[in-house]
């Protein structure tokens, strides 16, 4: 099952997060740098990014309006850039866990593993029954990035819905090391974290029977 885009008037929130910056209203130069997304060369892309991502809250207006790009190739760059620039595009970055596009999800996950906010954790869980799994394989390193408790009810939750199958086991296994790592954050011996364990090959991700 493929989500909804998210809608430019979804975002309308985001256009007003910096009174220096109005909605649709960036330096030229973010402008330019935001053209320049639209480029087959990853490594050229990338450059970009980052450029882009000292701008800081100030490219933030002009990314929000990339998001629902009829172009893939400049919506996931934007989608990368705000993962760099963090916090401040957590509340854009968010919603695109919900894009109907692999590619985005999986980006947005990856950004949002980066940035290490607990706050994402309750939309990357519910990504975890995604029909891609290179998706679900990106929001497990993300919780594992995280590291916030809050994820293991979640990830318990969906152990019992899938107890008959490798992925009950797979999701408790989980659930535990984000448990361990969160009980080391802060320690001062800096003990090594548990690594995660390998999430099943590649295959449809079996669904909980009715009743269950």
């Amino acid at each position: 099952m493929l989500f909804p885009i998210i809608s430019r008037h979804d975002m309308s929130e985001c256009t007003f997060r910096n009174p220096t910056n109005p909605p649709g209203v960036s330096a030229p130069e973010v402008i330019r740098l935001i053209h320049r997304l639209d480029t087959i060369d990853r490594r050229v892309r990338r450059r970009v990014e980052q450029q882009l991502a000292k701008f800081g809250d100030n490219a933030v207006p002009a990314l929000c309006d990339e998001l629902d790009n009829a172009n893939a190739v400049v919506r996931e760059g934007a989608v990368n850039t705000l993962g760099l620039i963090g916090e401040p595009a957590m509340d854009l970055l968010i919603p695109m866990l919900r894009s109907d596009l692999i590619r985005v999800r999986y980006r947005a996950a990856q950004a949002l593993g980066k940035i290490g906010d607990g706050k994402a954790v309750p939309e990357l869980c519910r990504l975890l029954d995604d029909p891609d799994w290179d998706v679900r394989a990106r929001v497990v390193e993300a919780l594992v990035n995280i590291g916030d408790r809050s994820a293991v009810p979640m990830l318990e939750q969906k152990a019992q819905e899938h107890r008959w199958s490798e992925y009950g086991t797979y999701y408790r296994s989980l659930a535990k090391v984000i448990a361990h790592n969160a009980s080391q954050a802060g320690n001062v011996r800096n003990m090594p974290v548990a690594a995660p364990p390998p999430i099943p090959e590649k295959e449809s991700l079996p669904r909980p029977a009715k009743g269950q």
